[in-house]
Order: C-alpha cells, then structure tokens, then sequence
C-alpha cells in the first residue's frame, strides 16, 4: 500500500487554515506570541503556518537525529528556532 506525503495529507485536509479559523474565532485578531512544533519530522507544519501567522516566533522540536537534519534544512532559513 502506497502512504501519501505529509504534505499532501495537510494540503488535502486543509489543517492550518482550520487551525487558523479556530484561532481567529477563540483569540481575536492578535497573533500568537509564540507556537511550538513539537515532533517537527521535516517541519512543514511550521512552514505552513508561518506563512498564517508571520509575526509569530516558532520553535521545533525533533527528537530524532535523522528527522532534524532535515528540519534543520528546511527552517533554519525562515526563523524558527530549533530544538534536538
């Protein structure tokens, strides 16, 4: 049996536009001070919504040494602090 991406699971949900939804709809207009990613794999999700919520500061945590040096390529450029 073939998985799909994880990115194709999130784009096929719509996930962090609903996360943002449910965000807007509890906490008003103000973005969140801070998010966490914590079992960041490759970092999407933090990619995903760093583009929703761009004056937010991200933080990613992947325990997995494999796993980081793939989140470490994928979101050192955009900001996010990263934690192994």
């Amino acid at each position: 049996m073939k998985h799909p991406k994880v990115e194709q699971i999130h784009r096929n949900l719509k996930i962090h536009t609903r996360l943002y939804g449910l965000y807007r709809k509890y906490n008003g207009k103000k973005d969140p001070e801070c998010l966490w990613e914590i079992g960041a794999l490759d970092g999407q999700d933090s990619i995903s919504m760093k583009q929703i919520f761009e004056a937010t500061h991200f933080i990613a945590f992947e325990p997995s040494p494999e796993s980081f040096v793939k989140v470490r390529e994928n979101l050192i450029s955009i900001g996010v602090k990263l934690i192994n």
